[in-house]
């Protein structure tokens, strides 16, 4: 390769986004090749997992809180639905406790909001996989952190999701749900958890 077309290139890709490949200038772009049809090919695994784990999150959210359609009722004001997680504003630290509430409320929100745009372009009403589709993977991973701990991990939410997912053999449920509860109280107070 030619300097000036491998500089053609460079002016493309960017040189920062290159700078990591050491290299001659022909093994630079090779390398940065290689890498990307690698990511091509593990792209639709991950995008499987992503659907799987939101949706293992969603249904064991859904048995919790007795609602099977809870994001659209949540959107829709139903006081209880309401109730439950504007008590995420009790669970975390002062200044986090409006943020973490507002981020799950226009979260949702946001994603009715462009499910509703391709339910009427379909001639339908929105229904809540519409609304599972259009949430980040952010917002699902969130639903398992510290702060929902109070709201739904003391409900069996981790071993909901990760036993349906086949991580957990079914004989240590009660086992890993006590750990996983332990683990993360601890861990809200600031100690380390580390008996099983």
């Amino acid at each position: 390769m030619e300097q000036k077309e491998f500089d053609e290139i460079i002016e493309c890709i960017s040189e920062p986004r290159l700078s990591s490949y050491k290299n001659e200038s022909n093994i630079i772009i090779e390398n940065y090749i290689e890498i990307i049809q690698k990511s091509q090919q593990i792209y639709p695994a991950l995008h499987i997992i992503e659907v799987i784990f939101r949706n293992k999150v969603h249904v064991a959210v859904a048995d919790i809180l007795e609602e099977k359609n809870w994001l659209l009722e949540f959107k829709n004001g139903n006081p209880l639905l309401i109730e439950t997680f504007s008590s995420l504003q009790k669970t975390t630290q002062t200044n986090e406790k409006k943020d973490l509430y507002d981020f799950f409320k226009d979260e949702v929100i946001k994603a009715y909001d462009n499910s509703l745009s391709t339910a009427k372009k379909n001639s339908r009403n929105i229904i809540e996989g519409d609304i599972i589709a259009s949430l980040t993977f952010g917002f699902w991973t969130a639903l398992m952190g510290k702060p929902f701990i109070n709201i739904l991990g003391n409900k069996g939410l981790y071993i909901k999701v990760f036993k349906e997912l086949g991580v957990i053999p079914e004989k240590w449920t009660v086992k890993y749900h006590n750990f996983f509860h332990t683990l993360m109280v601890q861990d809200n107070q600031g100690q380390s958890a580390h008996e099983f």
